[in-house]
């Protein structure tokens, strides 16, 4: 049942699966990132459903939240609405980020296709990875790629602010994680015993 509830629209088209399947694996092996990590973002955020809107991503979020329009949109309306869209419910936000940092000194970012398979995993993946290099390691990446990188920061200071987490401690480990070959390994979660071991 939790197949067909996160992946349910790649099981029931072969061909759709095959384009989903090989849209993945590309990017994922661009841009370094694992294939598991991938495809549990894409389960929770649509189901993958490649036209997934906001409300149709595969949510504990309350219904009122997903159906409204975001905070930053809402406030105004002369603004052309930027809702998340397809597999990795991208927002075009994110194609302008990743296009002014350049990221893997790549142009045309803000020009990608979010409603394809194609274009939308390749947003999808990049931004993944980006959210990894400036984070350290894929916990945070991830929260930060549901929440929203303003959210994920806020958090991480007020516990810092707290003394929950050591700041320098966390510093650390974030350069320790750096090195692609500890971040295959799978994401480690930074916890109080942790930061005291240190």
């Amino acid at each position: 049942k939790l197949a067909e509830k996160y992946f349910g629209a790649i099981i029931d088209d072969v061909a759709y699966r095959k384009d989903v399947r090989r849209a993945v694996q590309k990017y994922c092996e661009l841009y370094g990132v694992p294939i598991s990590i991938d495809y549990g973002v894409m389960g929770v955020e649509s189901g993958g459903k490649k036209d997934a809107r906001p409300r149709e991503r595969v949510s504990s979020e309350p219904k009122d939240v997903l159906e409204n329009e975001p905070a930053d949109i809402a406030d105004d309306k002369s603004k052309e609405k930027d809702y998340a869209t397809g597999l990795f419910q991208v927002k075009k936000i994110v194609l302008k980020e990743l296009a002014r940092v350049q990221f893997n000194d790549e142009e045309g970012w803000d020009e990608l296709d979010l409603n394809s398979v194609d274009g939308n995993t390749k947003a999808g993946v990049a931004n993944l990875r980006h959210l990894f290099v400036r984070y350290g390691q894929w916990g945070i990446a991830l929260m930060a790629y549901r929440l929203g990188q303003g959210t994920v920061e806020e958090k991480l200071l007020e516990l810092i602010n707290q003394h929950v987490l050591d700041g320098f401690a966390m510093l650390e480990k974030v350069a320790d994680l750096r090195d692609d070959s500890k971040a295959i390994a799978g994401p480690k979660i930074w916890t109080k015993e942790m930061v005291k071991e240190r």
